[in-house]
């Protein structure tokens, strides 16, 4: 989309820019000599913008902190629910299966269509949220399945999720 239709990616990052590198095994130190990190960077470089979720569910140390697994699970599903809120249009790109965890994939895209836990909702003070629609949801693997559609990613698994401590 970015090299064929002019559009502008915005990113969001749902924790601090050295803890997220990290999360990938991406010393922040040494991020500019390391390969895995070069797409990610790349990307980054040509964002019209990018910023960081406020720390929500821990600090900058508690959320550093190897075992904390289940804090930075609610910042990445904290980061899902901005974009739901702020999203004219939604597009998934979804392997088809059930959440694993809070804030995957499955996750947001209910959100879209059935609304935001109160925990992870931003004041709509300056940006007017944009209610509720059903998203597109695209296949991850070509060759699945499971084919585009609008909606359908509820299920009793994704309802049942935990949505917060």
């Amino acid at each position: 989309a970015l090299d064929h239709f002019d559009a502008e990616l915005q990113v969001p990052l749902p924790l601090p820019y050295e803890l997220y590198l990290q999360s990938f095994g991406i010393d922040a130190g040494q991020g500019r000599s390391d390969p895995r990190g070069a797409e990610f960077r790349e990307l980054l470089g040509r964002a019209g913008r990018y910023f960081e979720m406020p720390l929500r569910f821990g600090s900058f140390a508690s959320l550093a902190d190897p075992a904390a697994e289940a804090l930075r699970a609610h910042q990445y599903a904290l980061c899902g629910a901005w974009i739901v809120s702020r999203s004219h249009e939604l597009m998934g790109i979804w392997d088809g299966e059930v959440a694993a965890g809070l804030g995957g994939t499955q996750q947001i895209l209910c959100w879209r269509e059935q609304g935001v836990p109160e925990a992870y909702r931003f004041s709509n003070r300056f940006f007017p949220d944009r209610g509720r629609s059903a998203p597109w949801i695209v296949p991850a693997a070509p060759g699945s399945d499971f084919v585009p559609q609008r909606g359908g990613a509820c299920s009793p698994a994704a309802q049942d999720a935990p949505s917060s401590n």
